[in-house]
């Protein structure tokens, strides 16, 4: 049975109507395609609007290709799916939220029955945009059956309760005060992201099957994974630094700074710039003994299908203080993951 989908489309009328676009361009996550093309005809009937729908993958706001104004002539783009504190990024881009037309009803009793087989009373409750409206009515659940739901600091970008795949400054700001976090979703990244930047248990709640995981130990694997990676990176003499090409993933700076931080403690290292970064596109370069990526932290972190270990800009940093022979602590307790 598909998943219904709710969007507010006045919004986007609103917009349309206070800026007199002539064309327009809309892009957005794949699994919300179907979407965007009926919103698509929708506008082009009611405004007589050339309407460009932009189906390459989008894979959040940091992906935003910011040159589709340009390259396709267009007046607005609205990117439909994504969405933040802020709703423009800038004058001619406009950030639409989508959510899932599903509840927390059900599934947040069998999350309360693990809470209390941990003996846990502090809780910490976050999502991604497109279940935030939720957060209200579990966390009053929550506090009704007795539990304190801790709330996290806010952040001048992100919803109230909103992580990003690279954003987990809610979590982190209460991780000392929290038994027990609870993810709203069915983004497992995003629920062993909490895991890995906190180091507390972890429930991830899928309202779509009902069900509640516990994501420690899966986070505790992909700990371990991303150590090996950093052990077997330290033997290396020649590394492919990876700039990505992708909206604002692009982060030169950053790898200009590896570069010679790898090359003063005498390792040979390369900037490669690549727009799509998956396993096909690095394992046919056999002269590299790792591959430190500085775009998405997912890619290092999922890090399947990659012939040679593959760094993000938190395990590079920590490779440098191992070839420093300074000790290496934590990989992923930081708010942020650049």
């Amino acid at each position: 049975m598909p998943v219904r989908l709710r969007i507010d489309e006045r919004e986007i009328f609103r917009i349309i109507e206070e800026h007199s676009p002539r064309k327009i361009a809309l892009s957005g996550p794949e699994g919300f395609t179907d979407l965007i093309i009926d919103i698509a005809r929708k506008l082009e009937k009611k405004y007589d609007l050339s309407v460009y729908v932009v189906i390459e993958p989008n894979y959040g706001v940091c992906d935003i290709e910011v040159d589709i104004l340009k390259k396709l002539d267009v007046d607005l783009l609205f990117n439909i799916g994504h969405a933040l504190k802020i709703r423009q990024l800038n004058s001619k881009i406009f950030l639409i939220n989508v959510e899932y037309d599903v509840g927390f009803d059900d599934v947040i009793w069998k999350a309360i029955s693990k809470i209390r087989a941990y003996k846990a009373k502090k809780v910490g409750v976050f999502t991604i945009n497109n279940h935030i409206s939720s957060l209200p009515s579990v966390i009053k659940i929550l506090r009704n059956a007795g539990f304190i739901v801790v709330e996290p600091k806010e952040d001048p970008l992100l919803l109230k309760g909103q992580i990003l795949g690279c954003n987990y400054v809610g979590p982190y700001s209460i991780k000392d005060k929290v038994d027990v976090f609870l993810f709203l979703g069915q983004s497992r990244f995003h629920a062993v992201g909490i895991y890995l930047t906190t180091k507390k248990p972890t429930l991830m709640l899928d309202p779509f099957f009902n069900e509640v995981l516990d994501v420690s130990e899966e986070g505790r694997r992909i700990m371990k994974r991303a150590l090996l990676s950093l052990l077997k990176s330290k033997m290396g003499k020649r590394f492919g630094i990876v700039i990505g090409l992708r909206g604002s993933q692009l982060r030169k700076m950053e790898a200009l700074e590896i570069k010679e931080k790898l090359r003063e403690l005498g390792k040979e290292a390369d900037l490669l710039v690549l727009r799509e970064i998956k396993p096909e596109a690095l394992n046919r370069f056999k002269g590299y003994d790792a591959f430190v990526v500085l775009a998405c932290p997912r890619i290092a972190l999922d890090n399947t299908g990659y012939n040679k270990p593959i760094l993000s800009y938190l395990q590079a940093r920590a490779l440098v203080k191992l070839l420093k022979g300074e000790e290496v602590h934590e990989l992923f307790e930081e708010s942020i993951w650049r």
